[in-house]
């Protein structure tokens, strides 16, 4: 059996789509070391085994398929490097490619009547979403929640995080973090501006917000 880089290279030269070579070639090697009884104790084959599925419907396609609903396009066969074992309602970016050069630009995103800026990342391809707060002194949302973790970077300033029960206070350069569906909320107890990057582990923004009578 030739090498796989080697077998890769053969590959490309028979094949448009060099994603399809790549995998065509480490469905060759996988099928060749569990064929020669070698298989046992290898990473790879071990990996290839756990995602072969040979009933793939592409006429001459591979036999190596991730099991997910996302597909390659134009086909119906699953797209490799999908995670497996996402939770219901795991919040990922939407199908489709990002676009690698685009910029967006601030005041695109600025919120109306304010410094802050809020980029949601399903409208751009991301799976992250952020607020970049400006606040002055004295300034910051009352307790809210998200089903996702949120982490706070500091960039200027000084805020008073309330996490839960706790209290703690981060500076220029602090990071802080709060896990999903715990309440939480921040102030500007600093005596200039607060800049702050608020990023959203989803790339759809989702916020209860904590009644009055319950703070």
């Amino acid at each position: 059996m030739p090498k796989t880089p080697a077998l890769v290279l053969a590959l490309l030269e028979e094949r448009d789509d060099p994603v399809d070579a790549v995998v065509h070639a480490f469905d060759s090697a996988a099928r060749d070391l569990v064929a020669s009884g070698d298989a046992d104790g290898c990473p790879v084959a071990t990996m290839a085994l756990d995602v072969v599925d040979t009933n793939d419907p592409r006429p001459g396609g591979s036999s190596f398929r991730r099991r997910s609903k996302r597909s390659w396009p134009g086909t119906g066969s699953p797209r490799l490097g999908t995670r497996r074992g996402q939770p219901p309602g795991a919040h990922t970016a939407p199908r489709g490619r990002a676009t690698m050069a685009a910029v967006v630009p601030a005041d695109t995103i600025r919120i109306p009547g304010s410094r802050t800026l809020r980029f949601e990342g399903r409208d751009h391809g991301s799976g992250v979403s952020f607020f970049l707060v400006t606040n002055d002194p004295g300034k910051g949302p009352d307790l809210h929640r998200h089903p996702y973790t949120e982490t706070w970077s500091v960039l200027e300033g000084e805020a008073t995080i309330r996490i839960g029960a706790e209290t703690v206070v981060a500076r220029a350069g602090d990071t802080a973090v709060v896990g999903p569906d715990v309440w939480h909320g921040f102030t500007n107890t600093g005596t200039g501006v607060l800049r702050m990057m608020c990023i959203h582990a989803s790339a759809t923004m989702i916020q209860e917000n904590k009644s009055e009578e319950h703070r």
